[in-house]
C-alpha cells in the first residue's frame, strides 16, 4: 500500500509503478492483453529452455577451463621445504 505524503504525488506513483512491477502485475497485465495461441506458447516456452540450458552450459565450460588452468598452474609451481621432491 501506497500512501501520499505531504502531498508528494509524484514520488507516491512512483513508488506504486516500482511495486506493480515487482509484484509482477504489470507482467501479468501485458501478458493478458493479447491472446496467444497454445502452439505459439509452446515455441517460446522451449525458446526460452534453450536459452536457460545454453546458458548453463556455458557456465559449467567455463568452470571446467578455470580448474583446468588452476591444476595447470599448480603442477608447474615449484615444490618448497624441506623432504619434499
Amino acid at each position: 500500500m501506497i500512501q501520499v505524503r505531504s502531498g508528494d504525488i509524484e514520488q507516491a506513483l512512483l513508488s506504486f509503478r516500482r511495486e506493480v512491477v515487482k509484484d509482477g502485475i504489470h507482467q501479468e497485465i501485458k501478458r493478458r492483453e493479447t491472446f496467444v495461441k497454445p502452439s505459439t506458447r509452446k515455441k517460446a516456452k522451449a525458446a526460452a529452455a534453450r536459452v536457460r540450458r545454453r546458458k548453463v552450459e556455458i557456465r559449467r565450460e567455463r568452470q571446467r577451463e578455470a580448474m583446468e588452468i588452476f591444476r595447470m598452474m599448480r603442477q608447474q609451481r615449484p615444490l618448497r621445504g624441506r623432504g619434499r621432491t
